[in-house]
């Protein structure tokens, strides 16, 4: 919007207009021909490791290497607890005939609602880490293959980034120094570079980066990101440099015709859902909340930011984590490419999923 000259100031005042959507808003501002700014989706973004290239080589070819998507580690993979012996699980809804004392069948007057369960005595704790794109897909597929902890499937956290801590201080801009007791702390990601590939023979590396998508109507021009080198990212005047890349390969499992397999899906990007009585902390999306007979939900996220139309800070909200997963007899014929349910969360990212199976056994 910056690159097409949009107002924003004469945005603020387009959008507080009763009645007024953002497209006629974008269309007062910036030109009616850029319109097309405000069907723009975003998918993402995923951390995703790329290859590095050889100095030579970069300099050579102008082709991008290709990303693998880092998924974050599904909520119902257990790994044994610390300093027990075994392999990692899946925990999965029990079967329906099952009886398991204590579980109330009316429990939030959902009677189709299931336990997840571990068909197995080993102790076992939820997991941490990545997966890589054949990790993910055994997971999705529900097969694990006897894995192990150590597992070059598996990938923990500090493999893929560190943190960088900050302290700062507030500015009384009366006497131009420092202003009591407004000190404060800042957390930021510090990603990975040069990491030896744990799969590779050889001496292959690879950096630690973040990879998202644009998907874009038909009327936005084709020179869409000409001039556009650095993008904003973070808070406190971090920026990350901006390229285009090949696509990443996206794992895709259905459920076999003719079989107990059942449907589920597994968030990649917090889902922000509408809250309901049943749901109070909005763990679930609502127009799917009937349809669930099962989930597992690895916590909720604080999601706040400043609002660059407005001109003020957005609503903190709480998203489900990425990593969620939500189990399904069966699903709609038609799925949108996200499960929030308010259709401006779907544009900008939230509440991407993977489908996958699990079996009704």
């Amino acid at each position: 919007m910056a690159e097409r000259g949009c107002r924003f100031k004469a945005l603020q005042q387009e959008l507080q207009i009763p009645g007024r959507n953002f497209a006629d808003a974008v269309a007062a501002t910036c030109g009616e021909s850029a319109r097309w700014i405000a069907q723009i989706e975003f998918r993402g973004p995923w951390l995703a490791r790329v290859p590095r290239l050889p100095a030579k080589a970069a300099t050579a070819s102008p082709a991008s290497p290709l990303p693998e998507i880092l998924w974050p580690v599904p909520a119902n993979l257990h790994a044994p607890k610390k300093g027990a012996e075994g392999n990692c699980r899946l925990l999965q809804p029990l079967g329906d005939k099952t009886c398991l004392p204590g579980w109330k069948a009316t429990r939030h007057n959902q009677p189709n609602r299931r336990p997840l369960w571990i068909a197995s005595g080993d102790r076992t704790e939820p997991a941490s880490g990545f997966l890589t794109l054949r990790g993910m897909t055994q997971v999705l597929c529900g097969k694990l293959n006897e894995w192990k902890t150590d597992s070059a499937l598996l990938i923990r956290s500090e493999q893929l980034f560190g943190f960088d801590n900050r302290t700062g201080i507030g500015v009384d801009f009366e006497r131009l120094s420092a202003a009591e007791s407004q000190i404060y702390a800042a957390r930021f990601l510090s990603l990975r570079s040069n990491v030896a590939h744990p799969e590779a023979t050889g001496e292959r590396h690879y950096d630690i980066q973040f990879y998202g998508e644009l998907v874009l109507p038909a009327d936005a021009p084709p020179d869409l990101l000409a001039g556009i080198q650095t993008l904003a990212f973070g808070g406190e005047g971090r920026r990350v440099a901006l390229r285009k890349a090949a696509r990443a390969s996206f794992p895709e499992v259905n459920v076999a015709a003719n079989s107990q397999q059942r449907p589920c899906l597994y968030l990649t990007t917090p889902g922000l859902f509408a809250a309901q009585p049943a749901s109070p902390y909005a763990a679930e999306p609502a127009w799917l909340h009937a349809q669930i007979v099962a989930s597992a939900v690895s916590g909720a996220v604080a999601v706040s930011g400043w609002d660059l139309a407005k001109g003020g800070p957005k609503p903190n909200r709480f998203a489900a984590a990425a990593g969620s997963v939500y189990f399904f007899d069966q699903l709609p014929d038609a799925l949108p490419g996200s499960l929030c349910d308010a259709e401006s969360d779907r544009r900008a990212g939230w509440g991407h999923y993977l489908k996958g199976v699990w079996n009704d056994e």
